[in-house]
């Protein structure tokens, strides 16, 4: 009789867990169906799940309000170019054997977090509560600290501020008695098939109120992640002249329209504005800074248009 108590239980179980069993190998069957690769990078993968994950993080950080289909395609598709350069950086890293003390990483991970006007409780309350990684986005951060370790080993050397490009500056400025000094931020918008609609949907989310330095920060191709800094105050001659003249006329907090150059876009913000004597105009430090930046910011799209380059990358 006990025997086949004991017997009826085994088989209950039994049948307990083959259900179970079913119901498990169904379901990630389901599931599976729904991954699709979308991306290929060598020999890593993007699904839509992480442009889908990518989007929600961006989103929430951004506080864009999407109103449609196609303004949110467009976003997509940036996130998508997003996440191939953040892959392309990553194996990067990896080939350089770019490291930092773990500990040293968290702490400047936590950093820019907080420099980005978050509390560090607070986002991973939030973010969990709106079914956002955390981890996810931490570990995005990560890249681009690692990455800039592999700027500053591999660019930062081969930069050169030459004196013909010092001169240049004090030609344009000594002919005149004072000189208009922009302090700006910007966000660039690098060349791509969708660059332009790219640009407009940033303008048109700004012409509405939306927060610059956030968009910036999500969006921007150039944006300084580490620091967080605009780029600060310029004169004449230390931007491009098409840039320039696109910004010379605006007053203190107006935005420009997108600029085209070179294949992308850029919208300045101007952050104070100011007329300086000319016996300013001396201060060699910040001219060089000037310049060092603008020839950082070139070699920063030339390294990654080269990595593209020697990618086998595939968007299916």
């Amino acid at each position: 009789m006990i025997i086949d108590v004991i017997l009826n239980r085994m088989i209950k179980n039994f049948c307990y867990i083959l259900s179970f069993l079913i119901i498990f190998v169904n379901d990630l069957s389901a599931s599976s169906k729904d991954i699709k690769i979308i991306a290929k990078i060598d020999n890593q993968i993007i699904t839509n799940i992480d442009l889908n994950n990518r989007y929600k993080t961006t989103i929430y950080l951004s506080n864009i309000k999407v109103k449609s289909k196609l303004q949110k395609a467009i976003i997509l598709d940036k996130i998508l170019e997003q996440l191939i350069d953040e892959k392309l950086q990553s194996l990067d890293i990896k080939k350089n054997d770019i490291t930092i003390d773990p500990k040293k990483l968290e702490e400047k991970i936590n950093q820019i977090i907080i420099n980005n006007g978050f509390d560090l409780k607070k986002l991973s309350r939030d973010m969990k509560r709106k079914n956002i990684s955390y981890d996810e986005y931490r570990d995005q951060i990560k890249i681009k600290i690692l990455f800039n370790i592999l700027i500053k080993q591999n660019l930062y050397p081969k930069i050169k501020v030459t004196n013909s490009a010092i001169n240049e500056i004090l030609e344009i400025n000594n002919i005149k008695n004072n000189i208009t000094s922009l302090k700006i931020a910007e966000i660039y918008i690098s060349p791509s098939n969708n660059s332009w609609k790219i640009a407009q949907t940033l303008f048109s989310e700004l012409k509405t109120g939306a927060n610059f330095t956030k968009l910036s920060r999500e969006f921007s191709d150039l944006y300084d992640y580490i620091s967080g800094e605009e780029i600060g105050w310029i004169k004449e001659g230390e931007l491009h002249p098409k840039l320039y003249q696109a910004i010379s006329n605006l007053n203190k907090n107006q935005i420009s329209n997108p600029v085209e150059l070179n294949g992308g876009y850029y919208i300045f913000k101007i952050l104070n504005k100011k007329e300086i004597p000319n016996t300013n105009i001396d201060n060699l430090e910040q001219i060089e800074n000037s310049i060092f930046k603008r020839e950082l910011a070139i070699s920063i799209r030339s390294y990654m248009s080269n990595l593209r380059k020697n990618s086998n990358i595939i968007i299916f």
